[in-house]
């Protein structure tokens, strides 16, 4: 019995010694001072409590892979600024998705455009509920036992559309950057348990360090405001 007692006080420390070096080395690799302002609009009139757990889910995803969020609700810039020049990123939450663009039928959001120099995204709140209801649905149907709330879902589409402005162009097969989620998928969403990879949160870290520095860069430029 006693000797049971002191294995398992023995395992327990091994793994309480893995979660410290874990930390440790995320500590290492993770550079301070990464930070993106985040604008808000919100046009779908989300409630108050849904769309500030929304929000606590993306500081808590970007968080994780050592970029800071500053959360502002204020208008959009003038269209003689240059947003792109720093790490501001304009989130504009609409009641319902936009037909005459044409996006697929599973599509939550739309972050316009390629490549850099981007800052606006959308996120289709209507997209937000109808998937919350098809989890209920899956659920009785006994094809999964637990669904992700709207907010979740929220926060992950925002989260998911803000890394395509940081430079996560191309969809994965799987995962946060999906470009539609399965059940299995929403399963780990309701966990919140769906991250970037390391080499998504990578390209991310790199794409804010540009903007920040082009930002103080750009400061001294001649003619901008």
């Amino acid at each position: 019995m006693h000797g049971s007692i002191k294995n398992y006080i023995g395992f327990g420390a091994i793994l309480t010694a893995i979660c410290l070096m874990g930390q440790t080395v995320f500590a290492s690799t993770a550079e301070p001072g990464l930070k993106i302002t985040l604008h808000l609009q919100n046009y779908a009139h989300v409630e108050s409590v849904t769309l500030n757990r929304a929000k606590e889910e993306v500081t808590r995803i970007y968080h994780e892979i050592g970029v800071e969020t500053l959360w502002l609700d204020s208008p959009l810039r003038p269209k003689d600024s240059l947003p792109h020049l720093t790490a501001e990123i304009y989130i504009n939450i609409l009641p319902r998705a936009m037909e005459e663009i044409g996006l697929p039928s599973g599509s939550l959001g739309l972050a316009p455009g390629s490549g850099r120099n981007r800052s606006q995204l959308y996120v289709f709140y209507d997209r937000v509920e109808w998937l919350s209801r098809r989890q209920i649905a899956a659920v009785t149907e006994g094809k999964t036992y637990r669904w992700a709330k709207p907010s979740q879902i929220l926060g992950y589409a925002i989260a998911h559309e803000v890394g395509h402005l940081l430079g996560l162009d191309v969809h994965s097969p799987l995962g946060i950057m999906s470009a539609r989620w399965r059940l299995n998928d929403l399963l780990k969403l309701s966990y919140g348990d769906l991250p970037f990879t390391t080499q998504q949160a990578a390209v991310i870290r790199a794409e804010v360090r540009i903007r920040q520095q082009e930002s103080r860069g750009g400061a001294e430029v001649p003619g901008m405001n």
